[in-house]
């Protein structure tokens, strides 16, 4: 807060200085340019199109890199593909899914698959610990849905939160399957 009133006063002293009169819209214009420039520091990626496999090479064809940070994720028409992070340290990293776009109440899931140990051939699901419980599958979508028949952690949320533990140069593949092309935001952080 603070910060933005300096920044709206030294736009006003500068209005002042070159026009001999405060300028507030320039702040306006500035703190508007400001978060526009946010949002597009924010890399996008647009996964190809691909089934779910357990085999490491055939998700590794198509899958996209990411890195620790923000994530903009957009997927092909039938909501399928693949996403590759390598851990640059070794730790825990959190995994947040967000902000589907759809507003007809998309949903479908996202599961973390990580080299089996021993054989860098075959992919296995990670289990996580998440929202009402520990899974395979983290089911998201645009608002919350309540499954009488199901546990908590098959009810598709708006946010989901995943926490792995990599080793040093770790590949995990982040898997979408949605019901049609959709956006969401990922991002992924050490802990």
């Amino acid at each position: 807060m603070r910060k933005k009133i300096k920044q709206i006063i030294l736009m006003m002293l500068v209005g002042m200085m070159l026009t001999g009169s405060a300028v507030p819209v320039l702040a306006e214009d500035t703190a508007a340019a400001d978060t526009a420039a946010e949002k597009e520091t924010i890399p996008t990626v647009t996964l190809k199109k691909q089934k779910f496999t357990q085999k490491t090479s055939t998700a590794k064809k198509k899958s996209k890199d990411v890195e620790i940070g923000e994530t903009i994720v957009k997927m092909p028409a039938k909501g399928m593909g693949y996403l590759k992070f390598t851990a640059p340290k070794k730790g825990t990293y959190k995994f947040t899914f967000s902000d589907l776009k759809k507003k007809k109440g998309i949903r479908g899931y996202i599961n973390l698959q990580v080299p089996k140990t021993g054989k860098t051939t075959k992919l296995i699901k990670k289990k996580v610990n998440t929202w009402g419980g520990s899974t395979h599958e983290l089911w998201i979508g645009i608002k919350d849905y309540k499954h009488k028949t199901y546990p908590k952690i098959y009810w598709p949320r708006a946010v989901r939160n995943a926490k792995v533990k990599l080793k040093k140069g770790q590949e995990i593949y982040v898997f979408f399957s949605f019901e049609a092309k959709d956006t969401l935001h990922l991002k992924i952080r050490k802990v």
